[in-house]
This record gives structure tokens, C-alpha cells and sequence, in this order.
């Protein structure tokens, strides 16, 4: 797994991202929190946080054993799969299937720019990024897999992401 260093907030700068925007910070009680919709997302963006992330992937993945994923991609696609990682987070899950899929497409989608700077050519990552807006404009119809998890706290109506993931 690749190491990469958390700067402070207002000093971070857009990696594999097409259109850059400005992120809003905030400190409260020492941590650095995102401004988007203060309050309601209750996880810090910080150097900490992004190391229990990082901590929960390696217990996942490295420790447990467990696969990356355990769908089923059909043939025709199994060997170039799109791939979508919603809540992306470090992008470790992005950048570890995009290892085992060179020849597919991985997008991970996150509200933070946590991720390394070095990547798989063929992993970008589209940050900011929210979710819970009414359009995507992603193509969802195209996507052979599409991964969410640890998005408790994340998630407001959670009726409607499935929608938007189904639809």
C-alpha cells in the first residue's frame, strides 16, 4: 500500500482531478472538518482520520483475508470492468482494484481529497464530490461494479442512493 501524507487542509491541491474547486475547511477541537453542509457529516478530514481509514482498509483486506470484492462480473466485461468506488475516502480500494484491473476503469468518488498522489493509470478520482445531489451525469447504467462501504454518517437517505445505484 502506497504512503501518502495528509497537508494541512487549506493547503491541499487536486490530484487526477478534471475540474479543481476550491474545498472549505474548518477547525473545531484541534481537528480539521469539511465545511460542506457544517455539521451534518461528523467525521474529521484530517491526518487522523485518513490513518483509521487506512487502518480499517489493512484490517479488512490485509488482516481478515477478505477479497476485494465478491461479485460476480460477467464475461463479457470481467476482463475490462468499470468500476465505481462511491465514498472513496484514501482510495485504497480504488487503487488496490485498479491493480487487480489494469485493463479496467476505476472512479472513485469522495467530498475529500484524501487520496495519493501516485496512482494506477487507470484509477481517477473525482473529488469533490457529493453524492447526494439529484444528478450525477456519471452513467450509471455503465458501471459493471460499483462499491460502497464504511458510509455510515455519510448518508441522508439512504432509499435514495440505492435508487441512483439501481437506476
Amino acid at each position: 500500500i502506497a504512503v501518502a501524507s495528509l497537508v494541512a487542509p487549506q493547503e491541499v491541491l487536486s490530484v487526477s482531478v478534471r475540474a479543481p474547486m476550491q474545498q472549505e475547511w474548518y477547525e473545531e477541537n484541534g481537528r480539521w472538518y469539511h465545511a460542506w453542509q457544517k455539521g451534518l457529516y461528523m467525521y474529521p478530514h484530517d491526518e487522523e482520520e485518513r490513518h483509521r481509514m487506512d487502518v480499517y482498509h489493512n484490517l479488512f483486506y490485509d488482516k481478515a483475508g477478505l477479497s476485494l470484492h465478491s461479485a460476480r462480473l460477467i464475461p463479457e466485461v470481467a476482463h475490462r470492468p468499470r468500476i465505481m468506488d462511491l465514498g472513496c475516502g484514501t482510495g485504497f480500494w480504488a487503487i488496490d482494484m485498479g491493480e487487480q484491473y489494469p485493463e479496467g476503469e476505476v472512479l472513485g468518488l469522495d467530498l475529500a481529497n484524501l487520496q495519493p498522489a501516485q496512482i494506477p493509470p487507470n484509477v481517477r478520482f473525482q473529488i469533490p464530490f457529493n453524492f447526494e445531489t439529484p444528478y450525477w451525469s456519471l452513467g450509471q447504467d455503465s458501471w459493471d461494479l460499483i462499491h460502497m462501504q464504511m458510509l455510515c454518517g455519510s448518508v441522508s437517505s439512504w432509499p435514495n442512493l440505492y435508487a441512483k445505484v439501481f437506476s
